[in-house]
């Protein structure tokens, strides 16, 4: 079964940690087991740039 893209709204996540990271890197783990990709939206500065140093992911800014 082919799900297609996930959308993970990170507006909630005022504090990103090493627990924020291990979660996100579970999703996508799972995701592209089931063929998914994860695309990353409202994502603050700090969370970008712990995706970035810890899972190598490339998140693109928003637009302002």
């Amino acid at each position: 079964m082919t799900i297609g893209q996930i959308i993970l709204d990170c507006a909630s996540v005022p504090e990103p940690d090493a627990a924020t990271v291990e979660c996100i890197a579970r999703i996508r783990l799972v995701a592209r087991e089931r063929g998914a990709e994860v695309r990353f939206e409202n994502v603050s500065p700090r969370l970008r740039e712990l995706l970035t140093f810890c899972l190598g992911v490339e998140v693109e800014r928003q637009p302002e």
